[in-house]
């Protein structure tokens, strides 16, 4: 029997010291692998629980996500009710002008207009359209629509279906009876003094503000407001006020906003364009926004806040109640107290440009889409577009382009009248 050299044990031992320490390797780089798994099915665990949890909180979330931003044609996206032509012909005289001062340049080619429209004396005297715009084309409205939803509001008081300045919320939407939102003085939500805590804000996906746009129950929404402010005592930019009103409004009188729009000013005003109004899937108008029909329809709306809600002699506004929309709040801004607004009516803009006679009433969505109103020039400007410019003295900077403008265009009239 052949015995092993006494040389050899070293090497074994080297060759079994070796093997264990590869064994151990392997051992640690598995034990290793398993965490790594474990943390990873942990974290993968965790942001599926996250994105639930999200889900059911804001289920409105995966739109904002695929759609992103908002966009002049939304209504696409959305259900809407349908407002239909009254009349075959166009109200207003169609007389376009040669030799009027060009529009400014910033205005039509950096925030990118869509559609340009002057209304003077009852005669339209200049129409132009761009990229996206078009003559029968339906444009968002944004946040015109506010505007639009005032003028309902002050017609339902003229017809007596409700009270602005005595009635409550609750008083018309028994479901929000005994919630902070219920208790809120109806005025309150025309002038943007509701004193609740909705956040105004455009570029967050999770917002008051895009949930409003993007979500499937607008009821929910408002009810889970609260009150921060006593209402009546700040002032401060907020769609979901408009959005309660539009929710009032349709409470108090069993029509949708659409219906109601048609029926107190497109038939009497023989308004001859389509019209779209978004609502949310409970069938609920998106008050604050989304109104989508033409140029010329916007600036019908604008005719007939110039002649003090009177068209062709019948009242569909009282001029007294026009007046009331266009007087300033005169209560603190809510970011600065020690201003007091007179920028703002009640869903209506107020501005005081440069060499404008009198106060320039407007509409104004986010995108720069204008109802601007001239009472001491008898004009009406439209614009739509994609891009708004920075704002001074709360005003966008194309407000007083356009009023530049507009008082360009008048003085070219004046001196061929002469």
């Amino acid at each position: 029997m052949m015995r092993t050299p006494a040389s050899s044990k070293p090497v074994q031992e080297r060759e079994h010291t070796r093997d264990r320490l590869v064994r151990d390797k392997g051992g640690r780089r598995r034990q290793r692998q398993r965490y790594v798994r474990r943390l990873m099915g942990a974290i993968g665990l965790g942001i599926l629980i996250t994105a639930g949890l999200l889900l059911w909180r804001f289920p409105y979330l995966p739109r904002v996500l695929w759609y992103m931003f908002p966009d002049l044609d939304d209504y696409r996206i959305f259900p809407c009710d349908t407002l239909v032509p009254a009349s075959p012909l166009y109200p207003l005289v169609m007389d376009l002008k040669g030799g009027l001062p060009p529009p400014p340049d910033r205005v039509i080619h950096d925030l990118r207009t869509t559609a340009l429209l002057v209304v003077w004396r009852n005669r339209v005297i200049y129409e132009r359209y761009w990229r996206k715009g078009g003559r029968t084309v339906l444009s968002n409205s944004f946040s015109v629509a506010k505007s639009v939803t005032a003028l309902l509001a002050v017609r339902a008081m003229q017809e007596g279906v409700l009270d602005l300045f005595h009635d409550r919320v609750q008083d018309y939407v028994p479901a929000l009876k005994g919630l902070p939102v219920g208790r809120i003085p109806l005025f309150t939500l025309l002038q943007m003094t509701s004193g609740t805590s909705w956040v105004e804000n455009y570029w967050m996906p999770i917002s008051h503000t895009a949930e409003g746009y993007y979500g499937s129950d607008l009821f929910r929404l408002m009810a889970g407001l609260r009150i921060i402010d006593t209402p009546g005592t700040y002032w401060r930019y907020k769609s979901g006020d408009t959005q309660l009103m539009g929710m009032v409004l349709e409470s108090a009188t069993g029509q949708s906003l659409s219906e109601l729009l048609s029926q107190w000013f497109w038939q009497p005003m023989g308004v001859p364009e389509w019209a779209l109004w978004a609502k949310d899937r409970r069938g609920t108008t998106r008050a604050f926004c989304c109104l989508f029909t033409t140029a010329r329809a916007y600036a019908l709306i604008g005719v007939l806040v110039l002649r003090r809600g009177v068209w062709h002699g019948d009242t569909l506004v009282a001029p007294r109640w026009i007046r009331w929309l266009m007087h300033p709040v005169g209560v603190p801004d809510a970011r600065n107290p020690e201003d007091t607004v007179d920028w703002y009516g009640a869903g209506w803009w107020l501005a005081h440009p440069p060499s404008v006679p009198d106060t320039l009433w407007y509409a104004r969505g986010i995108y720069g889409q204008y109802i601007l109103v001239f009472p001491g020039w008898e004009m009406v400007v439209v614009r739509l577009g994609e891009r708004r410019g920075p704002t001074r003295d709360h005003h966008p900077e194309e407000v007083y382009l356009l009023a530049q403008w507009a008082e360009q265009i008048v003085q070219t009239l004046g001196r061929k009248s002469t």
